[in-house]
C-alpha cells in the first residue's frame, strides 16, 4: 500500500484535503469470512461491504477521502452503481452493517456550507474482529499447551510417588526378601500351569504377563525358601506386574494377607496363586480370596472332591480347608 498526498482542483479551483490512494493493481480485497457464511445477513449488506472492502486501504481499513467526482471516493450514488440498487438500499444496508459492528460511519458537512454534505469516510471494523479472533485463538492454545503441560507434571509426580513407595518397601527389605519379589523372568516353555492358546484379547494378554511375571518355578522355589523370604510377597508383586504399576500402601498390605491367609491353608502354592493374582488386573478383580476359590480353578495338587472332579465337574476346596481360611481371615481383617 502507499500514501499519497495529491492535490487536485476542484471547479473553484479549491484544493481537497490529503486522501489515502489504493495501489494501483491491487486486484483483491479482504472479507470477513464470518460475515460471507452468515445466511442470515442480507446479501445487499455483504453486497455493500464488499463495495467498501474494494475501497478501503488494506491496512488502515479505511475509504479514502476526496472530491465527489472522483471514481475512488465511495460516495452514496458511487456505490449504490456498484451494488445496483438505489441510495436508499444503500443507506438501509450501512446502517445494517454498523449495526452489525462492521462499518463505522464518519457522515461530514461542507465546513463552507453546513447545509451540504460532502462524502462520509467509511472505517471497516473488520480487522479489529480478526484481531480479537487471533488473540482467542491464541489463548486457547496457551490454556491448552499449560494444561498438557500440568497434565505432564502430575503424571510425572504420580510416577515418582509410586517408585518411592515401591523403592521404601524393596530398600527394608532383606536380601532374600528381595530376591523373592523378582518374579518379572520371561516365560519359558514347559511352564508347569501353562494354559496355552495365542488369543490376542485383553484378558489372555494379561494372562500371558501373569505367565511371564511367575516364569522358571524352580527358580523362584529355590528363592521362596530363602531366609527372611515370603510367598506372599511373590504374589503380591505379580498382581503388580500384571497391573502396570504401583499400589499404595494399604492396597499392597491388603492383598498381602490375603495371599499369607491363603498359603497358610496349605492347599495354594506360590506359583498357583500367582497365576490368579496376575489374572485379576485384566478381569477386573481386586479380591484375591473370592478369585481363588472360585470354582471353577483346581487347586494344584489337592486331594479331595476337586481334584477328582470330572471334566464336566466344578472343582472346589474341601469343606476343611475353606473353614480354615474363612477363621483365619476373619481372624486378620483380611480383604482388599
Amino acid at each position: 500500500m502507499s500514501v499519497r498526498r495529491t492535490a487536485r482542483t476542484a471547479p473553484d479551483d479549491q484544493a481537497t484535503a490529503p486522501r489515502v490512494v489504493r495501489a494501483e493493481g491491487l486486484d483483491w480485497v479482504k472479507f470477513d469470512r464470518g460475515l460471507s457464511r452468515n445466511g442470515s445477513v442480507p446479501t445487499t449488506w455483504k453486497a455493500l461491504y464488499a463495495a467498501l472492502a474494494s475501497f478501503a486501504d488494506q491496512d488502515s481499513r479505511e475509504t479514502p477521502d476526496g472530491p465527489e467526482d472522483d471514481d475512488d471516493v465511495p460516495t452514496r450514488p458511487r456505490l449504490a452503481e456498484c451494488i445496483g440498487k438505489s441510495v436508499d438500499t444503500v443507506d438501509r444496508a450501512t446502517k445494517g452493517l454498523e449495526d452489525l459492528g462492521l462499518v463505522e460511519v464518519e457522515r461530514r458537512k461542507d465546513p463552507d456550507n453546513p447545509k451540504r454534505n460532502i462524502p462520509s469516510v467509511y472505517r471497516l471494523l473488520d480487522h479489529e474482529i480478526w484481531d480479537e479472533r487471533a488473540a482467542a485463538r491464541a489463548a486457547k492454545r496457551k490454556a491448552e499447551r499449560q494444561a498438557k503441560a500440568e497434565a505432564r507434571a502430575a503424571k510425572k509426580t504420580a510416577e515418582e510417588a509410586g517408585a518411592d513407595a515401591g523403592g521404601g518397601r524393596t530398600d527394608a527389605a532383606t536380601p532374600g526378601r528381595t530376591h523373592a519379589a523378582r518374579v518379572a523372568a520371561p516365560m519359558r516353555p514347559g511352564w508347569p500351569h501353562g494354559c496355552g492358546g495365542s488369543s490376542s484379547s485383553l484378558e489372555d494378554l494379561s494372562l500371558q504377563n501373569a505367565r511371564g511375571a511367575s516364569g522358571e518355578s524352580e527358580k523362584r522355589e529355590r528363592e521362596a525358601a530363602a531366609p527372611g523370604a515370603s510367598g506372599a510377597d511373590v504374589v503380591v508383586e505379580a498382581y503388580v506386574r500384571a497391573l502396570g504399576r504401583p499400589l499404595v500402601n494399604g492396597s499392597w498390605q491388603e492383598l498381602r494377607e490375603q495371599a499369607a491367609s491363603l498359603l497358610a491353608t496349605g492347599a495354594y502354592t506360590v506359583e498357583w496363586l500367582c497365576e490368579r493374582a496376575a489374572e485379576m488386573p485384566g478381569r477386573g478383580y481386586r479380591d484375591l480370596v473370592q478369585h481363588a476359590q472360585h470354582p471353577g480353578h483346581r487347586l494344584p495338587g489337592q486331594t479331595g472332591p476337586a481334584a477328582a472332579a470330572g471334566p464336566g465337574e466344578r472343582p472346589r476346596a474341601t469343606p476343611e480347608q475353606v473353614a480354615a481360611l474363612r477363621a483365619r481371615l476373619a481372624a486378620n481383617g483380611g480383604g482388599l
